[in-house]
């Protein structure tokens, strides 16, 4: 009977062992609630005319579509480092993560002829659990616009004989994209365009290199012509400050043409 009774004495010891064990570890409710992230968004100083209608705000995994006009809803995100993205989503530009980039043709060239205005800002918080982080966003201008006027003497024009029917242009080492959290202009690429008196772009930057613009000319008569223009000094700095645009003006009468035929490089004569 006592080896009986000392093991009925003895299991109450082992089982609240056991019991008291598991209590401590137990993780704290609190720590197992999501964290909240409200977005306050500033467009004060942005332009009347640049004011953008809706954006996207992305908190980790969660994201959510607003107006400019509204409050943004409350996020519930995991508790921990995340990065906030606020954007707007302008036409010409695609999005992918953290990766905004230009609309291309068919040929892989940047086409910029319907891209417009890309404002966007990235912070990094610390989400805690069970708490509301409130973060201040204010968008700032991600493409700048590039103005391109081509001055063509009337004479070249409206020349019965020689006058000009399309100006082509392909400038070298313009960004395809946009990394929205290094704030980097990236992957370099050939803008092209076509017109034949001014044109007004919006683009993200450009890469290192030289910055060549190519124009092809079609006349009504005469074989194709082409000339090269090196903007490099004067693109410096360009992604320095994108609230301004930048003008390039370019005077066909300053500019040595070279003939050539259609679909080949052969050079027939300079002009």
């Amino acid at each position: 009977m006592k080896r009986i009774h000392f093991t009925l004495l003895l299991s109450p010891l082992l089982f609240a062992s056991c019991v008291k064990e598991k209590l401590y570890e137990r993780p704290n409710p609190v720590d197992s609630l999501p964290a909240a992230v409200l977005v306050r968004i500033d467009w004060q100083h942005v332009e009347n005319a640049m004011v953008i209608d809706t954006f996207e705000i992305k908190a980790g995994t969660e994201h959510t579509s607003v107006v400019s006009s509204e409050q943004p809803d409350t996020l519930w995100v995991d508790p921990g480092t995340l990065d906030i993205y606020v954007h707007n989503t302008p036409s010409g530009i695609v999005f992918n993560q953290e990766t905004a980039s230009m609309n291309t043709d068919g040929e892989g060239y940047i086409d910029a002829s319907q891209t417009g205005i890309f404002f966007s800002e990235t912070k990094t918080i610390t989400a805690a659990s069970g708490k509301v982080a409130e973060v201040n966003i204010q968008p700032v201008p991600c493409t700048r616009e590039l103005r391109i006027h081509l001055i063509i003497p009337s004479e070249q024009l409206y020349d019965t004989l020689n006058s000009i029917v399309s100006v082509k242009g392909k400038l070298e080492n313009v960004a395809r994209s946009f990394n929205m959290k290094t704030r980097q202009e990236e992957n370099a690429g050939t803008l092209v365009f076509e017109s034949l008196d001014s044109l007004n772009i919006n683009i993200f930057g450009l890469t290192e290199g030289s910055h060549i613009l190519t124009l092809e000319v079609k006349t009504l008569f005469d074989p194709q012509k082409k000339a090269e223009v090196d903007l490099t000094s004067e693109l410096t700095n360009f992604n320095a400050d994108k609230t301004q645009p930048k003008l390039i003006s370019i005077n066909f009468s300053d500019l040595s043409f070279e003939f050539f035929k259609q679909g080949s490089r052969k050079i027939i004569h300079k002009k």
